[in-house]
This record gives structure tokens, C-alpha cells and sequence, in this order.
């Protein structure tokens, strides 16, 4: 049965990362606890470790493309001959009030910053990220708002 090697989570921060370094072809074997890649947040550069031994039936990403979080980026099978099962489509979203529209701690900081509503923002991806906030602020030419109290003089 072939296993899934999903796009590791780093920090919250982050919705995507850069994928840097691959040790690893379709067809090669690999060991646990074999490094496989290393991935580059913001922040770090992580290596990934195999979670199995088997042989790489399949990679979806090449050295720098950009990875979403939680993404199938690799299939280790335990033959090489092994089907690589099929990935369902991810539902795209049509509204910005879909189920599970949570913003990532940068977009809920633009979100506060520009005193908008998450509902008012469309996602581009599964989570409301700092761009979209971006490109909704942009796109209205809205400048920050002031939260601090006013001052009665």
C-alpha cells in the first residue's frame, strides 16, 4: 500500500513553502528516517524524512517550486511498480463564507489592521492567507485603521 508524504507544517505562519533540495528520484529506494528533501519557510530550512521504507513512486514539486502545506508531495510505495493512487480534486470555493475559511495569524493581523471581516475577503486557497488580505486591501484602496481610543481633549 502506498504512503503519502504530505508537505509538513512548520509554523502557523506560514501556508506555503519552498521546496529546495530533493535527495530522491521516482524509482529510488529509500530507508525511515532517510532524508528526502529540505523545504524553506520564511523563517527555516527543514529537512523531511521519509516515514518509510519502500521506493518513490511518484514527487509533485521540482527544486524551488512553491509546496502548499498539508499537499501529497511525495508516494512511497513498497514496490517500484506500484500504482501511485489517484488524488481527488480539492473543492475550489466559490464564496468567502464557505465552511472553513480560517485565516492564517498573518491575514487575521491584516484582517484587524484593516478593520475588515474575514467574509469579506475571498480565499485563493483552503485558508485565508496574508495575501488576499493584501489584494482585498489593495483593491480598495483602504488605509489602516486606528484602534487605539480616542483622545478627548
Amino acid at each position: 500500500m502506498a504512503t503519502p508524504i504530505h508537505v509538513p507544517k512548520i509554523n502557523n505562519n506560514d501556508d506555503e513553502v519552498k521546496l529546495i533540495g530533493l535527495q530522491i528520484a521516482v524509482g529510488t529506494s529509500v530507508s525511515s528516517g532517510q532524508i528526502i528533501a529540505q523545504i524553506e519557510t520564511d523563517k527555516a530550512v527543514i529537512d523531511v524524512e521519509s516515514p518509510a521504507e519502500g521506493f518513490i513512486l511518484a514527487i509533485y514539486g521540482e527544486i524551488d517550486s512553491i509546496l502548499k502545506v498539508g499537499d501529497i508531495f511525495v508516494w512511497i510505495g513498497e514496490t517500484p511498480e506500484e500504482a501511485v493512487p489517484e488524488q481527488k480534486k480539492k473543492s475550489t470555493r466559490t464564496s468567502a463564507t464557505a465552511p472553513g475559511n480560517t485565516p492564517t495569524a498573518k491575514a487575521q493581523a491584516l484582517l484587524h489592521k484593516y478593520g475588515l471581516n474575514e467574509s469579506e475577503v475571498l480565499p485563493s486557497g483552503e485558508r485565508l492567507s496574508a495575501a488576499d488580505v493584501l489584494a482585498a486591501m489593495a483593491s480598495r484602496n483602504l488605509q489602516p485603521v486606528s484602534h487605539d481610543p480616542a483622545v478627548v481633549t
